[in-house]
This record gives C-alpha cells, structure tokens and sequence, in this order.
C-alpha cells in the first residue's frame, strides 16, 4: 500500500511506547519511517504524553515578540552541548534553513560595511536537501524540487558533494555569504562528508569571511552514535540547523548561531 493511500487512526496501546499503526481496516505496520525522523520517541511515548498535556493546560502559544520558560529551558542544554552561543525557534527545518539564509547575508552586511558589494551567494552540493520554502528550496539540488516554482531565489551554485578544489576556488571568490551543507546526507542517499572536506571548507570560510552552515535537520540529534554528525569530524560550523526529531513530533526548528553571527542580527 503507498504511503499517500495509508489512513491511520490511533495506536491501540497508547500507555506504552510503540512504532506499530494500523489502517482502518485493522491490518498492523511496523513503522520504520518514523516521518522522515520526526518520531524520534515512537508513538504514544508516556514522558511524551504527560509534558505536552501539561504545556496544553499551562500555555499553547504566544508571540515570538515574548520569551517562555520552554524556550529558555530548551535553549539551555542545546548552547551547553554545541558550539552555539545562542538559539533562534521555528516551526520546521526548512524555516530554520531560511533564517540561516537570511542571517547569513545580514552578517555579511553588518561585518564588512565598507564592502562595496556585500557576498550574498551560497554554494550547496549536489544531493543536497535542504527544505522546500523558496529560500531552501532553492539550496536543494533536485531540480525537480525547484522546477515547479521557479524562479527561486538566485545566487546558488551546486557543486560537487566532497569537492574539495571547487569548493575552495569558488569561497575564495568572495561573492559566497554561506556554505550549506549536511555533514550526512539524508535524501539525498545517506552519504557521509570525509573529514578531510569539512575540514577544507572550515578552513577556506575562515579565509574568506564566509559562513559555514551545517544542516543537521536529519542527521543530527543522536542518529550517528554521536549527539551531532559533525563531532565525528572534529569540525564545527557557524550556524547548525536542526529541527525533526528536537520535538518528537511537533513543529519546530531550530537555528544555531555562535555569538559572532548573532551579533548582527
């Protein structure tokens, strides 16, 4: 049965946690999708259960114009474990890739004033997903992604995933703001970064001023035996996106900064 054809209705054991479903007609999955990653708890997970009843009785949603508890508690041990100073929240992973966009070319503003034109492109690599709005679609290689609605937002360039050369060449022009790029990929057929590569890009964004970002949406939070994908490689970026399985299964996403991005925003 295709995925578009499955109709769920709830878990019959919902006290325990489970990664069965059924359909309608009672016939049982075992669910290895896990929604691309989001369910990192399974279904019905108790602990699960009990915080998002409590947040439900104490306070849904308010204004990003105000701070909450949640917020803060949850921004704490991301900055403790990671190179971030500071956490910026959204609904999604593709939301947090468009404020890396966005912070990305506003730190290339505020840190070289006296550029005559700011770096405003960004380079990706092939296979890359990086979500589906217009900013991250338009980072994501598949053309058939972006086809439907271009044109999408300009200035990127796909090159090869693990180009160490063309990657180096192309920073070093100083038209790129940021660098994109998965540690591991995930759509685009789990391949995995040589430290070798992160390594160079790391190396040639300090050199230019550019940003390097590292879309850990679905890599990261545990799937690698690490916490992150990028501590296998002793490399880190300045922006981490992240979103998937931060929630076990609301919305959210999150972006990462170092103090120096935040800055400038």
């Amino acid at each position: 049965m295709a995925m578009t054809s499955l109709h769920l209705k709830p878990p019959i054991c919902v006290d325990i946690w489970t990664c069965k479903l059924y359909d309608p007609e009672g016939r049982e999955y075992l669910d290895l999708y896990s929604g691309i990653a989001v369910n990192s708890l399974g279904h019905g997970d108790p602990d699960w259960i009990r915080v998002v009843t409590e947040q439900a009785h104490t306070l849904t949603h308010v204004s990003n114009a105000f701070y909450s508890i949640p917020q803060v508690e949850l921004a704490k041990p991301l900055v403790a474990c990671l190179f971030a100073d500071r956490v910026f929240f959204s609904n999604s992973g593709t939301e947090a890739n468009e404020a890396a966009i966005k912070f990305a070319r506003k730190f290339q503003r505020y840190s070289f004033p006296d550029k005559k034109e700011p770096a405003t492109e960004f380079i990706s690599f092939t296979n890359s997903f990086h979500g589906r709005t217009m900013g991250a679609v338009a980072l994501t290689s598949k053309e058939h992604y972006r086809s439907p609605f271009e044109p999408v937002m300009p200035g990127v360039t796909f090159l090869e995933y693990g180009n160490i050369d063309a990657a180096g060449k192309l920073i070093q022009s100083g038209k790129i703001a940021a660098v994109f790029v998965e540690p591991i990929q995930g759509e685009g057929g789990v391949h995995s970064a040589t430290k070798e590569f992160l390594q160079s890009l790391r190396g040639a964004c300090d050199d230019s001023g550019s940003l390097l970002v590292f879309d850990e949406v679905q890599c990261g939070l545990g799937r690698t035996g690490y916490l992150w994908a990028h501590e296998a490689y002793g490399v880190v970026p300045d922006i981490m996106t992240l979103a998937k399985p931060l929630a076990g299964g609301l919305p959210i996403g999150a972006a990462l900064v170092t103090e120096k991005v935040a800055a400038s925003i």
